[in-house]
């Protein structure tokens, strides 16, 4: 990693980037287009879940297909990281952005669930390549630009979740079946994401990659870590989904896998405490900022993969919005995370400070998941239009900084594995948050629902007796099935919706309360933060010229002689 003197060295000796430098930068930013593609394609997976799980005949598996988009990236970030290292980041993104074509291609031809939820997982491949997406624009750049770098991914994200969700609500008002279009346009993404990346990035090679022959290239690779750590979270994940939907915690279905992934895991931290140069490279730790980084990455992903499950959700369920004024609202997020990327970028280069946006994003998020918790039938949907605005503006503060606080951390020829990492804890804290409160979610409502409903038509004469197959009716969401229960009436059968909606606005509030929790707790570990301002130097990790590469190694040979 360059000393801060032998920065300042290589800046007296005039190294700047220039003209020709500026356009291979530029044509990097084709690994923007791919993330374009995969927020584009979480968005989907979490907005449409709903009514395309029951077109497919289950609703009950909906939260699955958020599910797999994070489990299999969690599970493969961290050794495509490690082989992007010594193969090149050009080659990881490529292969596995095919799975960005197939998955894609595969939900819109499905027609049953079981096709649905394997065209998620091929998509969760597609969507692995997320750590060398937010490394490239950093270590092509100037170190004292990294917010920039970090910015310019984040916008390209935010706008991706626009599109997504303004598309997604958009197509499927009125005919379920168009969601079939959006996975024909998340294909198309995909492979325009594939053609620019292989004619826009094509860096010189580094010198992992062109020193070492194949075999010294695989026996480097930490395949014990990759045996122990991609079963183990995947495990943990799956028990955690299956938690409380549809099986309880003494089931074999959640006891099992989770006890024996949670055995493995720790097999796994064993392992690697005692292996030096594994995944978990011990250089990784050398300063408190990259576990507190992981810590907070791991607290935002809980909170944006909770919101991108259930705010449309809550808002069509409780207040009969139409999924596409849901997701209007919805896409109100993403401008305020697109729009902050931008702003923290010229902040971050400006000051260098990372700690104090980081502590107001979570403070944001805090104050957006407290009113969340506190929406009723009484409440006016108007306000979510203001409300989710901080979300957005939260989310954009707390992970441009947080990529630019772990980066910052650890060694420059390490940056792709620290990338990595923190992306697999990211989607960790996803897939740990979708599960919590689905879990919290379902066990709510089946307190609420028997209460609520039954407050709703009891004094209306509705007999107790039947209230088991009232509920069963509502939540088919079938005319033709709540006409068939004895005793009910129109007026019994809109106050049944009505406590039904209620019952969910209570069961909702809970799992917004966890989440306002983590939230708070993302503020304290945020304030134990060094800001890195000794890092914003002008040095390039990684230059996409050559002449700029033999330059820069030349003028750090010369202050290794000085």
């Amino acid at each position: 990693m360059a000393t801060v003197g032998e920065s300042r060295h290589v800046e007296n000796t005039g190294i700047h980037i220039h003209a020709r430098t500026i356009i291979a930068v530029l044509r990097t930013q084709a690994v923007n287009v791919l993330m374009f593609a995969n927020l584009f394609s979480v968005i989907g997976a979490g907005s449409l879940a709903q009514s395309t799980a029951e077109l497919l005949g289950d609703a009950s598996v909906y939260i699955w297909f958020s599910s797999c988009i994070s489990i299999i990236p969690l599970a493969l970030m961290p050794p495509l990281s490690q082989i992007a290292d010594y193969w090149g980041r050009r080659w990881v993104m490529l292969i596995t952005s095919l799975g960005g074509i197939v998955g894609p291609l595969l939900v819109s031809r499905a027609q049953n669930v079981g096709t649905a939820i394997a065209g998620f997982c091929l998509l969760g491949v597609g969507i692995s390549n997320q750590a060398q997406i937010y490394t490239i624009p950093s270590e092509v750049l100037h170190r004292k630009y990294r917010g920039w770098g970090q910015a310019s991914a984040n916008f390209s994200s935010g706008i991706g979740g626009l599109t997504g969700a303004l598309m997604a609500g958009a197509l499927v008002q009125g005919n379920a079946e168009n969601f079939r279009i959006y996975w024909y346009t998340a294909t198309g993404l995909f492979a325009i994401a594939i053609v620019g990346i292989y004619f826009g990035y094509t860096p010189p090679p580094r010198e992992t990659e062109s020193a070492l022959s194949t075999r010294q290239k695989l026996w480097s690779l930490d395949w014990v870590g990759y045996v122990l750590l991609s079963p183990s979270v995947a495990l943990i994940s799956m028990a955690l989904q299956w938690s409380g939907n549809p099986y309880n915690w003494a089931n074999g279905h959640v006891l099992g896998p989770f006890i024996v992934g949670v055995v493995i895991l720790i097999m796994f931290a064993i392992y690697e405490w005692y292996k030096p140069d594994g995944i978990l490279h011990h250089g990784l730790f050398r300063h408190k900022n990259f576990p507190l980084a992981a810590v907070v990455i791991f607290l935002e992903g809980l909170t944006f993969y909770t919101c991108n499950a259930f705010y449309a959700y809550e808002i069509t369920v409780v207040y009969g919005v139409s999924l596409f004024g849901a997701e209007l609202r919805f896409i109100i997020l993403f401008v305020g995370s697109a729009t902050t990327s931008v702003v923290l970028g010229a902040y971050t280069t400006k000051t260098k400070q990372v700690r104090e946006p980081m502590a107001l994003g979570f403070i944001l998020l805090v104050i957006f998941n407290a009113y969340m918790a506190t929406i009723k039938l009484s409440s006016s949907v108007s306000h979510l239009w203001g409300i989710t605005i901080l979300a957005g503006l939260g989310l954009g503060l707390i992970l441009n900084a947080t990529m630019v606080v772990a980066q910052m951390a650890t060694p420059s020829d390490m940056i792709s594995v620290t990338t990595g990492f923190v992306s697999a804890v990211r989607a960790f804290g996803g897939s740990i948050g979708i599960a919590i409160n689905n879990a919290i979610l379902s066990s709510s409502l089946q307190t609420a629902l028997p209460k609520d409903v039954a407050a709703a038509v009891e004094p209306l004469g509705f007999p107790s007796a039947n209230l088991g197959l009232l509920i069963e009716a509502l939540a088919e969401d079938s005319e033709a099935a709540l006409a068939q229960v004895p005793g009910t009436t129109p007026t019994i059968i809109a106050a049944a919706t009505k406590g039904l909606r209620a019952a969910y606005a209570h069961s909702f509030g809970n799992a917004w309360i966890a989440a306002a929790c983590f939230a708070a707790t993302g503020v304290i570990i945020s304030i134990f933060i060094t800001n890195p301002k000794a890092e914003f130097t002008v040095h390039i990790d990684a230059p996409v010229e050559q002449k700029l590469v033999e330059l820069q190694t030349g003028v750090a040979k010369d202050y290794e002689l000085d």
